[in-house]
């Protein structure tokens, strides 16, 4: 039910040979106007100086609109300019005379085809049309992608200008993947957060020992950190895979912790010392984890060799939280379960 969605939704059925390649500019009400007209031109130039527009040869921008055909109907045919009363941009004088104009597109031909890709016509009134724009294959591999897409929905959003009584708004395959990512990103905090707290209440209520819960949790929160660090080190944006990392370093990370404690607390119930029980736990449990959880990284990181760079990044990002988790479940969470004893017993 994104509403970015449901709009990309409706422009593919108004506009049935639309390709989806592309984002769009969509302009909705009486189109057939002369503001709307000098609009779309003055979209035109806007446009011009944006970062991440596809361009010709000649440096002029990929870019397809109502205003693009009557330019190439034009330049076919000069006299087009006096019947329908056109000044020298191509702009007719009167709304009539946009009205008849987008009538001999529509029912033209040799324009009709394209004109129905760019014009909505519902019975006798033109109810929308929409502004092409051809990005640049290079912004997902020019820096940071979902920066890029930033970008380019700013300058999209900034290039409309006034349309008269229409109204217009951005939209397109990679606007709906920034929202989708931008709504993960923002419920990400919120659904970490509750799962990372649901998670201590268990073990408070397990354990019945605050101390012991808080370093039960320790990995989970170390690993967390350590991986968003990493990904931002090495320049490894949030998308719709990456975004769940921390998700899973909840339910990996704990289950590391858990099975270190127990066998700890099994091992200390019989030989009553602290070193030498945590001795006997990595001994035994420890050679256990690091098989589990090499075996566990090693399957994730054939993502590796993905085709997709998401799923490459996806698989390198979990192998990396298993690493982390048994690191530290490996190397400081013995150290804070004896220090735990040492303070105050079990």
């Amino acid at each position: 039910d994104d509403p970015a969605v449901e709009l990309f939704d409706k422009i593919s059925s108004d506009f049935p040979h639309a390709g989806h390649d592309r984002e769009r500019i969509l302009i909705e009400g009486d189109v057939a106007s002369v503001e709307t007209l000098k609009g779309i031109k003055d979209t035109h130039e806007n446009i011009d100086d944006d970062l991440f527009v596809a361009r010709r040869v000649d440096g002029t921008t990929k870019v397809y609109s109502i205003y693009t055909l009557i330019r190439q109907a034009v330049k076919l045919n000069s006299s087009l300019m006096r019947e329908f009363n056109m000044d020298a941009d191509l702009i007719p004088k009167t709304d009539e005379d946009v009205r008849r104009l987008f009538d001999y597109l529509y029912d033209s031909e040799i324009y009709g085809g394209q004109t129905r890709t760019l014009l909505y016509r519902e019975g006798r009134d033109y109810r929308a049309t929409v502004i092409q724009v051809e990005v640049d294959p290079m912004i997902s591999r020019r820096g940071d992608f979902s920066e890029n897409l930033r970008i380019l929905s700013r300058e999209l959003n900034q290039d409309i200008s006034y349309y008269g009584d229409a109204n217009a708004i951005a939209t397109g395959p990679l606007l709906i993947t920034l929202s989708i990512t931008d709504s993960l990103t923002k419920s990400q905090l919120s659904s970490t957060m509750l799962s990372f707290i649901l998670a201590f209440m268990v073990l408070v209520i397990v354990y019945r020992r605050f101390g012991l819960s808080f370093f039960a949790m320790l990995p989970v929160t170390l690993s967390m950190v350590w991986i968003l660090g990493t990904m931002y080190f090495i320049g490894i944006s949030l998308n719709v895979l990456t975004i769940t990392v921390t998700s899973l370093t909840i339910g990996i990370g704990i289950d590391y912790a858990i099975h270190t404690i127990e066998r700890y607390r099994i091992s200390l119930s019989r030989v009553k010392d602290a070193r030498k029980a945590m001795m006997e736990t990595l001994s035994h449990t420890g050679v256990a984890l690091l098989i589990s959880a090499l075996s566990t990284a090693m399957g994730f990181s054939v993502l590796v060799f993905a085709p997709t760079p998401p799923q490459a990044q996806f698989g390198m990002m979990i192998a990396m939280t298993i690493c982390y988790s048994l690191l530290i479940t490996l190397t400081l969470l013995p150290l804070a379960l004896i220090r735990l004893k040492l303070s105050g017993g079990d």
